[in-house]
């Protein structure tokens, strides 16, 4: 309940994600920002959808092609998280598809 006081807009699934999470030790995807502030103030591991994404491409799960078309996909549907061009270029070196 000590989050809902202290992080007011954090929706109850939000809490409840990042509760489980804290609790079986893995990382949330998210760019949601209350959720990523949440997450930091309790120490909660996330990753945002292009350090996933990077992630994969590291393992050799998925190839920058397959990331040019989901950054281009999400451009499309006008839904790319706040930082999307700064963090596409920090990670990928390269400017984001159009």
């Amino acid at each position: 309940m000590i989050l809902f006081l202290t992080f007011p807009d954090a929706s109850r699934i939000d809490v409840l994600c990042l509760a489980h999470a804290e609790q079986l030790g893995i990382p949330v995807v998210t760019d949601d920002a209350e959720m990523l502030d949440v997450a930091k103030q309790y120490g909660i591991k996330t990753y945002k959808i292009l350090d996933l994404l990077k992630l994969m491409r590291d393992c050799g799960y998925i190839d920058m092609a397959k990331i040019r078309e989901i950054a281009a996909f999400l451009a499309y549907q006008n839904d790319t998280p706040k930082d999307f061009r700064k963090d596409f270029k920090r990670l990928f070196r390269e400017e984001t598809p159009q």
